[in-house]
């Protein structure tokens, strides 16, 4: 029983340690910075930072070493300027609500609907 618990325990090892390894990997500045280059202005982004911080917001077009973001926030705060070495991540970011959430609340208020007006037919005998 002893060795197949081993032999069971190193099997999940091999095969988790390849994903474990690939989340670490970073990328180089220049990687950022090309895909910067590709990115329209404009484009709704969100910045993961190596120090574990992430913005979401706006790109500003720039030129140099600085990728620059107009955060999506409440309140209006200033364009914040980023250094290619210190980006983690750049992902592409939808706006708004996804399809999923959007056809979730309208079932839920499908069924609101429906149970209010079975508790109002209820009353009403």
């Amino acid at each position: 029983m002893k060795v197949q618990s081993i032999v069971v325990y190193l099997i999940i090892f091999f095969i988790a340690a390849p994903s474990f390894m690939a989340g670490h990997r970073q990328e180089p500045p220049e990687v950022w910075q090309a895909f910067a280059q590709r990115l329209e202005s404009g484009a709704f982004i969100r910045v993961r930072l190596k120090t574990g911080g992430d913005v979401k917001g706006y790109f500003i077009p720039s030129s140099g070493d600085t990728f620059r973001v107009l955060p999506k926030t409440r309140i209006a705060v200033p364009i914040r300027d980023f250094q290619f070495s210190d980006i983690k991540s750049i992902d592409r970011q939808h706006e708004g609500w996804a399809p999923g959430w959007k056809v979730l609340t309208g079932v839920a208020v499908g069924v609101g609907t429906a149970f209010l007006l079975l508790l109002a037919y209820a009353a009403t005998d």
